[in-house]
């Protein structure tokens, strides 16, 4: 059977998204796109919150007014680092989905991949949830005030704008931009931060594979793979480093998903055919200096995620933090049967699964990594000791 490794297909809305609002500029030689991608970034972005710290500006003083768009705008302060953060670290970040597809984060048997679908599946399912849950409520706040019918004519959100907003067709054209901004904002929003928790998912599946790896790192070679058999013979030891060639490429020149014909439970391989001139302990040794080549990239590989997002990471959770406190306190001044009551409800959710992405799948790095250091320092020292043995009574 055919199976195709692609880790950025799990990231596919990600990347449409990041397109769409002019984030995510890689591939985009044309210089059309590249001024539609800083007009967007100009005109819903930067622009949209230029108006909003004028409107706390103007109300400043207005303790009530203040806390009723402090929530919004403290939002907006963790996105827009969280957006520069990106921006210029997005260099990085390319390479580094170019660095999962280098022949040693390649699944190379049937459990590994069984084992990589889930975590893609599950990247997908934490971005539709999220995605979900911010589109219902900036639909619900959009809502509001054709609910609502009051004489005077209100905007979704507070905000300020240079002209007034309460005349037809300037609150139209008020009503249309900023729901749009918030819309484009909210979801640039969810498609970075499910970016970093994707990430994070995808690490720890690869770390799961080394600890297949090990738990069968005596087996019997006939029944390896094709992709196996093939990354083994691909291996060169040398004294200080190892190097990986699959079809005469090298670490760093990955460009395309590569596919591999995996061999059912059933059936064997003929290593002699396949395997020239490998034995049982070449295998070996291939095998363990291979999984800790892969370990030790894997730790590294966690490091950069969390150097190029600590920061917005760190920023998110603070402003979380008084996000949450001002929605509980807004909820308590309003009716629970009020359509306001839904949306801020709604809106809470969404900061408490933003902050719980990131808590759950980077606990369960922390949680798998010592296990794997554990497995693999006993496995070597076993397999270490148990060849000592038989050399000496050789």
């Amino acid at each position: 059977m055919s199976q195709e490794y692609d880790p950025e297909k799990a990231f596919a809305l990600n990347f449409i998204y990041l397109r769409v609002d002019g984030l995510w500029v890689a591939g985009m030689k044309n210089p059309i796109l590249r001024f539609y991608a800083f007009g967007v970034l100009a005109v819903f972005a930067v622009l949209y919150f230029a108006f909003e710290v004028a409107f706390v500006a103007a109300i400043w003083g207005d303790v009530q007014a203040m806390v009723d768009c402090s929530f919004l705008l403290f939002t907006r302060i963790g996105q827009s680092v969280k957006l520069v953060n990106f921006l210029f670290r997005q260099k990085h970040l390319e390479r580094m989905f170019l660095q999962l597809k280098e022949p040693m984060f390649i699944p190379k048997r049937p459990k590994h991949f069984t084992v990589m679908k889930t975590a893609m599946t599950g990247v997908r399912r934490d971005t539709m949830i999220f995605y979900v849950f911010t589109v219902s409520t900036i639909l619900c706040w959009a809502m509001l005030p054709l609910i609502n019918k009051s004489e005077v004519k209100e905007l979704p959100l507070m905000g300020w704008f240079p002209f007034n907003v309460t005349v037809s067709p300037a609150y139209e054209f008020a009503y249309i931009y900023q729901v749009t901004s918030v819309l484009l904002n909210a979801c640039v929003n969810v498609m970075v931060d499910t970016l970093t928790s994707g990430l994070l998912i995808l690490m720890g599946a690869q770390i799961d594979m080394p600890k297949d790896n090990l738990l069968s790192l005596a087996n019997d070679i006939s029944k390896m793979t094709q992709a196996e058999i093939a990354y083994v013979n691909s291996i060169k030891m040398y004294r200080s480093k190892l190097m990986f060639a699959i079809s005469n490429k090298t670490v760093g020149m990955a460009e395309s998903s590569p596919k591999y014909e995996l061999n059912d439970a059933s059936e064997t391989v003929n290593v002699a055919n396949v395997c020239e001139a490998t034995g049982y302990e070449d295998i070996l040794h291939a095998r363990i200096p291979a999984n800790i080549e892969h370990f030790t990239a894997l730790v590294k590989f966690t490091n950069d995620v969390r150097g190029i997002f600590q920061i917005g990471i760190m920023s998110q959770f603070l402003v979380s933090s008084v996000i949450i406190c001002l929605t509980c306190y807004e909820l308590s001044l309003v009716s629970p049967n009020s359509m306001e009551f839904a949306s801020m409800l709604q809106y809470m959710v969404c900061m408490l699964f933003q902050i719980f992405c990131y808590c759950w799948h980077g606990n369960e790095i922390i949680e798998k990594s010592p296990a794997n250091s554990y497995l693999l320092r006993t496995k070597v020292t076993g397999y270490q000791v148990q060849r000592n043995i038989s050399n000496r009574f050789k």
